[in-house]
């Protein structure tokens, strides 16, 4: 009992900082939710640098397996039914490279319709492997690893590219690989030409040039998804991890879905992240993790005059250059970077000139560089940049090398000097405080906003997007309560599903159903990550603003929950009615405040999520 009145005393006071990241989430959670996002908790975990030191010690898997796709990520014929199921095992009687002829002969067999499934082992392919294989939407194809299976697919030398999807006279169409490891070769994915290819839970790496390249012809609806890709360029090349389209639009691609990736450690002379080519147009790059690569890690054009692209929830640190470029003709949104001591977003004529970019609701943070050093905005049409934190612990927060005019400012959180806006109004922003906890080089990243800090509540209404970088509601656009500027709105934390990244440590987590309202329905919250069979506390009360007690509400609320099998536990709560019409003029929240004892000896863990009313 007396450590129930400690933890009961506690949560009604404390709001701890969320550890590292949660576990997957439940099948039932999943129902209720639905499909999330990831962002949140890449930037709280301080998720360190993943990836091998060297082939040997390279995780097979991709370290975003797993993680659940929403509706847009997934091409329309993904759900077309399978017209045969064929089975493939290594045999251990053959050799790795018989084992490899054995694969390519069964790939080429297949027809529309087909899902080929492959057993474990090490697949060495020692000449030219290309899938010229044309599904349909009705019947695509399918190439996957079989269900607890991490097939190898490698070959003995750098001499060839790894896999290669079409040739000078063919296209394939409606075709998926999925989940196996691509080791070695030349490039490890390239894409001579394909529409409608999805690239799905690959972990390509220690590749002798590019991880995956699609540059000699024009492509369509690419998909890439929740991949792995990472130490590039071991022999030589440029060493992107994903390169899309040709400079100056020699090659385009159009409609592409590039979401859930992890990017990381690429070499070579460049070693880009994620590049898309002048002229790529209607292209979505979303919840990408980008870190300790060369070049940018995510370095987008312009759409050439085509459907503008959109590059949102991405989280990118630790690159040598500027982490994030964009030219134009794009939407850039809820993306969280980190620039170190170079400019964390920059922008400027390149193939193309820079036109039609609207840059809205991102953190930009860096040490001694520009958190935008933008060039060439001024008097350029349809430029956009609202909602924005921009901070810089040494440099400039905001730098228009070639003057802002005619460029739309607005809701902007500034730390440090700005240069040639014009006379802009900005607010400006009091340090790493107004984080839950950040550091200027990126070592640290939850950018979620403190409440009271500059960020809170500071977005223009006008440019507030639909939702924050979890996915959660933004406050303005759900009950017209200011929303805060940056890629987070306070509290988000339990809003997203996801899996663990290797290598970060998971901790208990409070996951809400969503978004509650004073006389609605009730809200589910589930805690999930504990340790089976202890106990957990949860509490939810309403408070103002300020922290204090909402008048006329009820006291805290609080459960005692016994953790599963599976260390999670579910609590339903029914918010009350409203204290009274004085509340329509108030700006409440209501605090979830949960405790685990998770460790040996009774020492317990605590984490909080909040909603804004």
């Amino acid at each position: 009992m007396h450590a129930l009145r400690a933890i009961f005393h506690r949560a009604a006071r404390t709001a701890a900082r969320p550890g590292a990241q949660p576990e997957a989430p439940s099948a039932s959670w999943r129902q209720v939710r639905g499909a999330g996002r990831i962002l949140a908790a890449l930037i709280c975990a301080g998720l360190a640098a993943v990836g091998a030191a060297g082939v040997a010690g390279a995780a097979p898997q991709s370290s975003m397996a797993g993680r659940e796709l929403r509706p847009e990520y997934v091409p329309a014929w993904a759900s077309a039914p399978v017209a045969r199921e064929v089975a493939l095992d290594f045999d251990p009687a053959l050799t790795e490279v018989a084992n490899g002829a054995r694969l390519r002969s069964a790939v080429a067999a297949l027809q529309p319709g087909d899902r080929l499934t492959i057993g474990a082992g090490v697949w060495s392919v020692s000449s030219l492997f290309t899938v010229t294989l044309t599904g349909t939407a009705q019947a695509p194809i399918r190439i996957e690893a079989r269900a607890g299976a991490t097939p190898v697919l490698t070959r003995p030398d750098a001499g060839q590219n790894l896999i290669n999807f079409g040739d000078a006279a063919s296209t394939p169409r409606f075709l998926l690989l999925r989940g196996f490891e691509l080791r070695g070769g030349s490039i490890g994915v390239r894409i001579e030409r394909a529409d409608d290819l999805w690239l799905d839970e690959l972990h390509v790496h220690h590749t002798g040039a590019a991880c995956v390249r699609a540059s000699n012809h024009d492509t369509a609806r690419l998909y890439v998804t929740r991949c792995e890709l990472s130490h590039s360029s071991q022999v030589n090349g440029t060493g992107e991890g994903l390169y899309i389209g040709a400079n100056s639009a020699a090659a385009v691609s159009r409609d592409a879905v590039v979401a859930l990736n992890h990017v990381h450690d690429t070499g070579g002379t460049q070693g880009d992240g994620i590049e898309l080519k002048q002229g790529s147009f209607g292209c979505l790059i979303a919840e990408n993790v980008v870190h300790d690569t060369l070049y940018p890690g995510i370095l987008v054009y312009g759409s050439g005059g085509g459907a503008r692209n959109v590059i949102e929830g991405n989280v990118i640190w630790a690159t040598v250059a500027n982490p994030f470029q964009v030219q134009g003709e794009a939407l850039v949104r809820n993306n969280v970077v980190f620039g170190g001591a170079n400019a964390a977003f920059v922008s400027f004529d390149h193939q193309g000139q820079v036109r039609d970019l609207e840059v809205v609701h991102n953190t930009f943070v860096t040490t001694t560089g520009d958190a935008a050093r933008l060039q060439h905005w001024g008097g350029r049409p349809g430029m956009v940049l609202a909602n924005n934190a921009l901070y810089s612990q040494a440099g400039r927060s905001l730098n228009f090398l070639s003057g802002a005019a005619g460029v739309t400012l607005a809701g902007n959180v500034v730390f440090g000097p700005t240069w040639n806006d014009g006379g802009a109004v900005h607010t400006s922003a009091n340090g790493a405080s107004d984080f839950v906890d950040v550091a200027f080089d990126g070592a640290r990243r939850d950018a979620h906003p403190t409440l009271g800090g500059a960020l809170f509540g500071a977005a223009a209404a006008p440019f507030v997007s639909p939702s924050d970088a979890t996915g959660a509601a933004r406050v303005s656009a759900a009950v017209g309560a200011p929303a805060s500027s940056g890629a987070l709105e306070p509290g988000t934390y339990g809003r997203y599903v996801r899996a663990s990244i290797a290598g970060a440590a998971g901790a208990p987590r409070l996951r809400s159903s969503g978004s509650p309202s004073l006389g609605g329905g009730p809200v589910s919250l589930t805690l999930e990550g504990g340790r089976p069979g202890n106990f957990a506390v949860v509490g939810v009360q309403l408070v103002t603003a300020a922290g204090a007690p909402l008048p006329g509400a009820p006291a805290i609320q609080r459960t005692v929950l016994v953790l599963d099998a599976q260390g999670r536990a579910a609590f339903v709560w029914t918010p009350p009615p409203s204290p009274g019409p004085a509340f329509g003029a108030a700006f409440g929240r209501v605090s979830a405040l949960a405790r685990d004892a998770t460790a040996p000896g009774g020492v317990a863990a605590t984490q909080w999520i909040e909603w804004r009313l």
